[in-house]
C-alpha cells in the first residue's frame, strides 16, 4: 500500500505471530480461517489481550460496539476489521 499502512496479508501474519508468541498453547495450530472462539482456542481473557494488541499494533480506536465475535472470530475477521476500522473497505490491499 501507498500510505505505509500494512495490506491485509501483513495484519494477517502480525495477529497470527501475537497468538502463537502470546496466547495460544504449544502444539495448538491456528491459522488464517480458525475459530479462535468457537473452536475453543481463546477464552474472553485472551481475546481481550488479543483486542488489545489489534488496537495497538494498527493503531486504531475498538468501540465498544465492534467489539463482537464477528470481528474477532478468526484472524481473516480481524485483518477485515481493521481494514474498516482505518477507514478502507477491509481488504487492506489484497487484490
Amino acid at each position: 500500500m501507498t500510505d505505509g499502512r500494512p495490506g491485509r496479508a501483513e495484519v494477517e501474519e502480525r495477529v497470527l505471530a501475537y497468538l502463537r508468541r502470546e496466547l495460544v498453547d504449544a502444539g495448538v495450530t491456528v491459522a488464517r480461517d480458525t475459530e479462535l472462539l468457537a473452536g475453543g482456542v481463546l477464552n474472553s481473557i485472551a481475546v481481550l489481550r488479543l483486542a488489545t494488541f489489534v488496537g495497538q499494533e494498527f493503531g486504531i480506536d475498538i468501540r465498544p460496539a465492534d467489539f463482537v465475535i464477528e470481528n474477532f472470530r478468526s484472524v481473516e475477521a480481524i485483518s477485515s476489521y481493521v481494514g474498516r476500522a482505518r477507514g478502507g473497505d477491509g481488504d487492506g490491499g489484497r487484490p
